[in-house]
């Protein structure tokens, strides 16, 4: 779990509100609010300006940028150690490779 997510986890709890809830606060799906807790997904800029608006600074823009917890970095390492690709990397294969947008228009 990477730190925004971990942030975010604890701001909901600690509101006693459900994903939900808070997916209604940053007007967009309760999915979409798994998806970011799970690291499945990463917010737009504005999204995580919305997330940042509504937990009071708790969980800034940055957040999402920092590094991953210490179990992620150790199996990062791990994996590095063995030859293989960074989990990074794994995560964003293929995303904007073939997304209609980053295609050139001719």
């Amino acid at each position: 779990m990477n730190i925004a997510a971990h942030k975010l986890t604890t701001f909901i709890a600690h509101e006693g509100i459900t994903q939900r809830a808070f997916a209604d606060r940053v007007c967009v799906r309760s999915s979409t609010i798994t998806r970011l807790l799970n690291g499945k997904r990463t917010p737009s800029l504005s999204l995580a300006y919305r997330i940042f608006e509504q937990t009071r600074g708790k969980v800034t823009q940055s957040d999402w940028l920092a590094p991953h917890t210490e179990k992620d970095s150790a199996e990062e390492s791990a994996s590095a150690e063995a030859g293989g690709e960074p989990l990074a990397e794994k995560r964003t294969r293929g995303r904007s490779k073939h997304h209609p947008v980053s295609q050139p228009v001719g």
